[in-house]
């Protein structure tokens, strides 16, 4: 998928759980594929750019395919027809950041340090 993708509401569970449908092809010739690998907007953001919520720019949750769960709920109700952008997210591990950014050099985290686990440990 492109980044950010636009998506348009199809289905609402509730203001923190609901369906998209993405409005842009995923690779020229593939606009077949409709669904976001599980967990690809993870910390990611959702900006509102319709209906109720229009500007509202929100943290994802999770996503399953082509749901979408936000980690708070909006403030007004999501209805089917808004669009928003979405943006994917990062879970700030060394993994994430060389493959699918290709930005090993400049990760900041300090993942060749050891963790709690390891302090309390005997």
């Amino acid at each position: 998928l492109p980044d950010p993708t636009t998506a348009e509401v199809t289905a609402v569970a509730n203001r923190q759980q609901f369906t998209v449908e993405f409005t842009q092809d995923i690779k020229p010739g593939d606009a077949g594929v409709t669904d976001a690998p599980n967990d690809l907007y993870f910390n990611g953001e959702a900006e509102f750019t319709s209906g109720n919520n229009d500007g509202l720019e929100t943290l994802v949750l999770a996503n399953n395919e082509n749901s979408v769960t936000l980690w708070l709920p909006t403030f007004y109700d999501i209805e089917v027809g808004d669009t928003l952008i979405l943006t994917t997210g990062c879970n700030r591990s060394i993994g994430q950041c060389v493959l699918k950014y290709a930005n090993g050099e400049r990760n900041r985290s300090f993942w060749a340090l050891r963790g709690r686990e390891h302090l309390f440990k005997f």
